[in-house]
């Protein structure tokens, strides 16, 4: 499913996709939304990063393409 999402994002979507990837390197999941958040916050995300993940109406992820998914409707 990621590989279907980065084919549905373009543009800046696309650089934030790539940013966001980043920063979920090392998370394991499942993961509620406040321990993703302080992931991000520990790995260096931005504020805008951790603002658009808080904005999220999901508490848990059980993988990163739900992540992406939620980041990114199609």
């Amino acid at each position: 499913m990621f590989d279907k999402i980065k084919e549905s994002v373009t543009g800046s979507n696309a650089d934030a996709l790539g940013g966001y990837t980043k920063y979920l390197e090392g998370v394991e999941f499942p993961i509620s939304k406040d321990d993703l958040l302080d992931h991000l916050q520990s790995s260096g995300a931005t504020e805008a990063v951790i603002e658009h993940v808080r904005s999220l109406s999901r508490d848990r992820f059980n993988s990163a393409d739900e992540v992406f998914a939620s980041l990114f409707p199609s």
